[in-house]
């Protein structure tokens, strides 16, 4: 008797504790779930930096990364943003938006990068390579060879490679996969490059390997 007495309490708190566990649990599915407020929705929208402007979707349409890879070993990151027209645009529309800048100042500055846009095919490229050694891509004689192709399969070499040294909060905004085992470059090749295609394709190669990138619809 006091063995069955003893076994039915069991089975009732087990009842219980599966009662309150299902309470816990509807209550944490409404609250994260469908059951998620709108100003919840706004808050997580609100931490997009780029919320609401056309930065986000030109910076995803215009960056690429390609990796090197020896067996299993990694040799090579390398993240690359094209300054197309199109990005250039996006940024101006950003840069004024962050610095308030006047009307006038906003024109002045899209002259200026539609007309470098049209001079040149300005990239900006953040890296990460394992040995120091490596990161010698603004070196003469660099251990790595950058090229620019178009359909026409006719070669270009950087005008310049520049080591950008300095960063901090601007440049992590515009270009979010830096971090602090890259290394930031601007490289500068020709317009002639992009003369009579519509693709064009950077090449990075080097004893470790090599690594292709390609954007279409380039103009």
């Amino acid at each position: 008797m006091h063995s069955a007495m003893l076994k039915f309490k069991k089975n009732k708190l087990r009842r219980i504790s599966f009662c309150i566990l299902g309470g816990i649990i509807l209550l944490t599915g409404l609250l994260t779930g469908c059951g998620e407020t709108s100003w919840t929705k706004r808050w997580q929208q609100s931490s997009d930096p780029y919320h609401g402007g056309s930065y986000p979707a030109a910076f995803s349409k215009w960056r690429r990364e390609a990796r090197i890879y020896q067996g299993l070993d990694l040799k090579l990151i390398a993240a690359v943003t094209v300054k197309s027209a199109q990005f250039r645009q996006a940024y101006v529309d950003e840069y004024a938006r962050i610095y308030q800048l006047s009307e006038k100042d906003r024109d002045k500055l899209l002259q200026d990068q539609m007309a470098a846009s049209e001079q040149y095919i300005d990239m900006v490229m953040a890296v990460y390579v394992p040995e120091k050694s490596w990161n010698d891509f603004a070196r003469e004689k660099s251990m790595w060879q950058l090229y620019l192709s178009g359909q026409n399969g006719q070669r270009f070499m950087p005008l310049e490679i520049r080591e950008i040294k300095k960063t901090g909060e601007e440049l992590n905004h515009f270009y979010p996969y830096l971090t602090p085992w890259k290394s930031l470059y601007h490289v500068r090749f020709p317009a002639d490059a992009r003369s009579g295609t519509t693709v064009i394709k950077l090449t990075i190669a080097g004893v470790p390997g090599s690594a292709e990138m390609m954007w279409e619809d380039f103009l």
